[in-house]
């Protein structure tokens, strides 16, 4: 019996839930689906861990899949992940731009030696060995991604074609 890391548990916990009820399948255990309003086309939401060591952090990437608009296709349809996404970006880079919110979410949530989460940018949260800290950042995470992630997905739903959405040049050879 393999036993589940304590992030693998706070995402059954919270992340599945939240995510089916935004109308999201789970894809594989960090990536989570949903169609967009453009044929074939699928939005994605993953949490990527840190693998740096000795600090517990994530990110949420956020993606707009097509398999006519990645360079490397996935091999299959729970292969699916941010980095196989035509357009892409971190929950980060659409959080407030505010000097001062940064600067809260990042003492609250943030790693002490990444101050430069206090500008605009990428933002990883932290967490420490209780359930309650993991839960804590898994869920503020979340929220951001509901307040800013899911409008970044909304701006292009006036779109309606892919030729609309991504830009052809990358993927000519497909």
């Amino acid at each position: 019996m393999s036993r589940k890391s304590p992030f693998r548990n706070a995402v059954e916990k919270i992340a599945v839930p939240w995510a089916t009820q935004h109308g999201f399948a789970r894809a594989s255990a960090y990536v989570f689906t949903r169609p967009s309003g453009i044929p074939d086309v699928l939005e994605v939401i993953e949490l990527q861990k840190s693998v740096k060591r000795p600090f517990r952090t994530f990110t949420i990437n956020l993606g707009l899949f097509h398999p006519q608009f990645t360079t490397t296709p996935p091999p299959a349809p729970d292969a699916v992940a941010s980095v196989k996404c035509a357009r892409r970006i971190r929950v980060g880079w659409v959080m407030p731009k505010s000097f001062w919110s940064r600067v809260l979410v990042w003492l609250r949530y943030g790693n002490g030696w990444h101050f430069w989460q206090v500008f605009p940018g990428d933002f990883w949260w932290s967490y420490r060995d209780s359930e309650a800290s993991l839960t804590a950042s898994l869920s503020h995470a979340l929220s951001q991604v509901e307040r800013y992630g899911l409008p970044w997905f909304g701006q292009f739903s006036s779109l309606r074609s892919t030729d609309e959405l991504f830009d052809r040049s990358p993927f000519a050879a497909h």
